[in-house]
């Protein structure tokens, strides 16, 4: 049996428009325990097919092998923020209703419930910190990544976990 791999956290950032910026977000996600900041080379969203808007998740059901939920919405200029459960729930409806049209496209297993995927954190810190004890048990996964948006909101899961 191999022993587990620590925990290690990563922030996935949008490049800013100054380097006194990009100091100020590297140090700001260094205070609140993390061990990467990466800079997205997609545009901040996730690839293939982010599950953002009605068109984007009309398309990723029809073509996508997979749909990422990106965890992200648009302000009214087009800045990203952190999506509520509402609308998570909204587009997850949503896609079930395509997906029924087009054909499954999530694993059998799940496709009724999309939001037990290990990929997706919803809860409070207490909950997110467990399940990913049991993910990193039952899959391996010790590297986790989440959007800037959502860093200073999982920053307790990190002191939660860290040295473990």
């Amino acid at each position: 049996m191999t022993s587990q791999r620590m925990f290690r956290f990563g922030v996935n950032t949008v490049a800013p428009d100054s380097r006194t910026r990009w100091i100020e977000k590297c140090r700001r996600a260094e205070e609140f325990g993390y061990d990467v900041t990466g800079v997205a080379d997609h545009l901040g969203l996730a690839a293939p097919f982010p599950a953002r808007g009605e068109k984007l998740l009309r398309v990723a059901a029809e073509h996508a092998a997979i749909i990422g939920f990106t965890g992200a919405g648009a302000t009214a200029d087009g800045s990203l923020r952190v999506a509520g459960i509402a609308e998570t729930e909204q587009r997850v409806a949503y896609l079930r209703v395509l997906l029924e049209e087009w054909g499954s496209a999530l694993p059998a297993e799940v496709a009724d419930r999309p939001e037990e995927l290990p990929i997706l954190q919803i809860g409070t810190s207490e909950e997110i910190a467990e399940r990913l004890l049991e993910n990193r048990q039952r899959f391996g996964f010790s590297y986790i990544t989440v959007h800037e948006d959502a860093r200073e909101k999982f920053a307790p899961v990190i002191a939660m976990l860290r040295g473990r």
